[in-house]
């Protein structure tokens, strides 16, 4: 029972991810494409807390669009 749930949660993160990466892909922004990438890597290849890189994650994308404002860009 436990491996069907796992299987339906990995459906619903991949999908996501899919979302996400398309969307990013669609702005052209080179910036959120390095976060998408980094925590992509940080998660699966690091094995890296998924807590540390949300929060990360997180803060890279705020200060991102701040230095966007910021440039008048947004």
């Amino acid at each position: 029972m436990m491996f069907g749930m796992q299987i339906g949660v990995v459906a619903v993160i991949l999908n996501v991810v899919f979302n996400m990466a398309k969307e990013v892909l669609k702005t052209k922004d080179v910036v959120n494409a390095i976060i998408l990438v980094g925590a992509f890597l940080a998660g699966f290849v690091f094995k890296l807390n998924i807590i540390l890189i949300i929060v990360v994650a997180g803060l890279l994308g705020f200060f991102n669009n701040m230095w966007k404002v910021k440039r008048g860009g947004v």
